[in-house]
């Protein structure tokens, strides 16, 4: 029997958030379940990311480019988005996958181009459950009813997600775990304090400031001197206002940021503590991570942490309560030795527990029982040679007239580098300083 093909649909042309890292991580499993896996980028050449390429490349994973895409409601970003699902169309036709697998719902153009082959589509959830009906991730969900009727399977992170789904769009969703591989990851510093270090690029709802207010709160009531090390991206509004803060309430000398680090683990100790104080996470990678490599952790219990507690362990704290916040580190650092302790138990715990078979596995049986069906909107296809006809026409007609404009451009710039249009701007030059002295 030959090998099933799956067609992998990103969300993101970087290896830089979990989603994107996870995906990876999933891919390279179901290579080695001897599927053949190849992935579709939301990039041009010149816009792709060139270490995301080397990674792929060194996993021998074919990749393809189909312009920058997503699920933008906007004038700009639609014909961008159209033209992706031409273009997926046609990598469809060459590659002939048995299923088309879409990593996050922020992407919907391979699901559609999916129907229009009539190739089984397998949805990937990875947002986090944010506690109701509101905000930006919310948004997304609100177009439930084509997540549900464009995907012959939905699978989702998390029980949260799961629940999620359930609760607000009537979505019956599959689970699977986002796989975290440490074994590469090999932590070998050390220092004379417990250092309290957070990892994640700044943004409200990793909720950097929590930790923050809780520092103030262990510096004045319990005069703690160790230094607490912000890891991740900082170059945003958020991060400002983290500086700002930092500033204003005279931590500075208690409190670094290191900025982006694409192997954030090699700044951290082996006797450091980890906070995470996350709003929300579909389960948590770095939690997932520090568990795993055996180091101290403290954590909000926003639902995908309270999930990563399940599996390993750590110490969890009340979401939005600083006080709590302040009292669980204070208990962590003064009784480090004993919570190392537990941390060694909980590395054995989780690593079996979220193990790549455990995590994976529903997803390569779904991919194996999808790739015998059919896609459930198939009537679609009869739109598919139309659609792409309209497309090439339009990409035709763009490309004539970026040309048209380049040319006109090249003639002005001939003009003005002529002789005649430089004397002539000589001839009229004191007529024209006469014209602007009147009107002045």
């Amino acid at each position: 029997m030959s090998s099933k093909k799956v067609l992998v649909i990103a969300h993101g042309k970087r290896l830089y958030g979990g989603g994107e890292i996870s995906n990876h991580a999933l891919m390279k499993y179901l290579k080695k379940k001897g599927l053949e896996v190849r992935i579709v980028l939301p990039a041009t050449k010149d816009t792709a990311d060139a270490r995301c390429l080397k990674v792929l490349k060194d996993d021998n994973i074919p990749y393809y480019f189909a312009t920058d895409y997503g699920w933008i409601d906007n004038e700009a970003a639609a014909y961008n988005s159209y033209q992706a699902v031409y273009h997926i169309n046609n990598i469809i036709a060459e590659y002939h996958p048995d299923v088309v697998m879409t990593n996050t719902i922020v992407v919907p153009w391979g699901a559609l181009s999916a129907a229009m082959n009539n190739i089984p589509h397998l949805l990937i959830v990875r947002e986090p459950k944010q506690g109701g009906p509101v905000g930006k991730i919310y948004e997304l969900y609100k177009k439930g009813n084509f997540i549900k009727d464009f995907s012959e399977t939905v699978m989702a992170n998390s029980m949260a997600n799961i629940q999620y789904l359930k609760n607000y769009l009537d979505i019956d969703a599959n689970l699977f775990y986002s796989f975290v591989d440490t074994s590469n990851i090999k932590i070998t510093g050390s220092s004379d304090n417990t250092r309290i270090v957070s990892i994640s690029h700044f943004e409200d709802k990793k909720n950097q400031m929590e930790l923050l207010r809780a520092v103030l709160i262990l510096k004045e009531k319990y005069h703690i001197k160790n230094q607490v090390v912000l890891i991740g991206e900082y170059s945003s509004q958020y991060g400002e206002e983290v500086k700002e803060f930092i500033k204003n309430n005279g931590l500075s000398k208690l409190v670094s940021l290191s900025g982006y680090a694409p192997n954030p683990w090699q700044l951290v100790n082996s006797n450091d503590l980890i906070v995470l104080c996350s709003k929300a996470e579909s389960i948590g990678r770095v939690a997932i991570e520090a568990e795993k490599l055996g180091i101290p952790i403290v954590f909000s219990d926003n639902p995908g942490h309270q999930e990563v507690a399940a599996a390993g362990g750590g110490i969890l704290y009340k979401l939005g309560d600083v006080n709590d916040l302040a009292k669980k580190i204070h208990y962590a650092l003064e009784n480090y030795p004993s919570i190392q302790k537990d941390a060694a138990i909980i590395k054995v715990k989780i690593t079996k527990n979220l193990s790549e078979e455990n995590c994976c596995r529903s997803v390569y049986d779904t991919i194996i029982r999808l790739s015998k069906m059919e896609n459930s909107q198939k009537s679609l296809s009869a739109l598919r040679d139309t659609f792409n006809s309209h497309i090439k026409c339009a990409s035709t007609l763009t490309d004539k007239q970026a040309k048209i404009i380049s040319n006109l451009d090249k003639d002005l710039k001939n003009v003005h580098s002529s002789k005649s249009y430089k004397i002539g701007r000589a001839v009229t030059s004191p007529a024209r300083k006469i014209k602007k002295a009147l009107k002045k």
